[in-house]
């Protein structure tokens, strides 16, 4: 494995993959991410954590995790050491050191220049999130946040609730920001969304009411009576129902839907 390949750069941060260190260490996919999971807590002392569900090569959905590099490393500490473990913590580190020497040379920030989670002010950011989720987004990708850690900073405001006691649905832009995270596939018109990943996706907003709303106002394609609809069987051959979301999401008129 290249370190290309080992490490990639999102939006001004350079990230890894559970799939990456899974093939890097010979381990199965399933075991690291169950690892990533039983330390969450520890992983996410240096940032959130972006988890995003993707069609394995066999057609099923299956969980992967995005990791920054103290994540990584810190996970790679967890794992029992042998000669392949070793070998790829050497590589690990050696990626990520030559990701950022390239990206100090071909100027993507400045030596003197943090990278974008280190701008972020936490007391402005409490600030924007009792205004609005919408201020609080728009001010992290300002700051150059990749869209990962927008979604996953702003899932921590306080679910609130409306005047009849329900849990309300999604802002907007919380959607736009976080859908093309959590989609299985996607194509020119839509992101196929699973219903277990649209949960995650609305945080600790209701998915219902997000449903509800998005096909309220045309973003979303469900099937009469349902807020889900049958997969595209080109994309899905089982055809399994799922959250079908627009790309006009992206504009500011509706969509079709029915």
């Amino acid at each position: 494995m290249t370190a290309t390949n080992l490490v990639t750069l999102h939006q001004g941060e350079t990230v890894t993959t559970s799939v990456a260190l899974a093939e890097g260490t010979h381990n199965a996919h399933k075991s690291v991410i169950q690892l990533i999971r039983q330390y969450v807590a520890d992983l996410q002392e240096f940032g959130e954590i972006a988890f995003q569900m993707r069609l394995n090569p066999q057609g099923k959905p299956t969980e992967y995790a995005w990791l920054n590099e103290p994540q990584a490393t810190l996970l790679m500490t967890y794992m029992r050491n042998n000669e392949i473990v070793r070998a790829f913590k050497r590589a690990l580190v050696r990626a990520f050191y030559e990701m950022a020497t390239q990206l100090r040379e071909q100027g993507s920030w400045g030596a003197q220049e943090r990278p974008p989670m280190a701008k972020v002010d936490p007391a402005l950011l409490r600030e924007y999130r009792l205004i609005n989720p919408g201020t609080a987004q728009a001010y992290l990708v300002e700051m150059g946040v990749t869209p990962a850690h927008v979604v996953n900073l702003l899932a921590r405001v306080p679910a609130w609730v409306n005047q009849s006691g329900a849990t309300p649905p999604a802002p907007i832009g919380h959607v736009r920001a976080a859908v093309a995270l959590y989609a299985t596939q996607e194509d020119k018109t839509a992101w196929y969304v699973l219903p277990d990943a649209f949960g995650r996706l609305c945080g600790e907003f209701s998915a219902r009411e997000t449903a509800r709303m998005l096909r309220d106002l045309g973003f979303l394609r469900s099937d009469l009576g349902r807020l889900t609809a049958k997969a595209p069987r080109r994309l899905f051959p089982a055809r399994p129902n799922l959250f079908v979301v627009l790309k006009s999401l992206n504009n500011e008129t509706g969509g079709s839907h029915g």
